[in-house]
């Protein structure tokens, strides 16, 4: 990640848990192990997964990603949550959630 990320970026965008080692680079968000799993099981046409660790992260992917999931990706994804036009409240899903 970029320098002075770990300060700004700790958290899964998924579940909240600290040290997310992985990302969803479509969606800009950031996921722990337990989400990535979640994610890799809905298949790579909706959720491209990659690793902070193992992969090769060129610079400006990498700035791109920071900077997508620093600044609210989750408020996109997660608008249907929030509308309140929305008469079926829903709740956030949890990666113990059975998939459907």
């Amino acid at each position: 990640m970029p320098k002075g990320s770990e300060t700004t970026v700790k958290e899964c965008h998924d579940c909240g848990q600290s040290g997310p080692e992985w990302c969803s680079i479509n969606h800009g968000v950031l996921l722990c192990d337990e989400c990535c799993s979640v994610h890799l099981s809905l298949g790579r046409h909706i959720s491209q997964i990659k690793s902070f660790k193992r992969s090769y992260w060129p610079p400006n992917q990498l700035n791109l990603i920071y900077e997508v999931s620093s600044n609210g990706a989750n408020l996109v994804w997660e608008y249907g949550l929030l509308d309140p036009q929305n008469k079926v409240p829903r709740k956030k899903p949890s990666a113990k959630d059975a998939l459907p």
